[in-house]
């Protein structure tokens, strides 16, 4: 695996967040986070920031 391989993997891991409204933790892409890009909770379909979410990573 060359470096730029491992960096784009490094941004696509997941990781999981918590849905300010439902409270439902779901995967979401590092590299999403990192450009604070709007979230959409699978559960209950809540668009949020990642700076809005009580709960980041494990």
């Amino acid at each position: 695996m060359s470096y730029t391989q491992g960096l784009r993997h490094f941004g696509e891991r997941p990781v999981p967040v918590k849905c300010p409204k439902c409270a439902h933790i779901a995967n979401q892409r590092a590299a999403k986070l990192r450009k604070n890009t709007p979230l959409k909770c699978p559960h209950c379909g809540l668009e949020f920031l990642p700076s809005q979410c009580p709960r980041i990573g494990g």
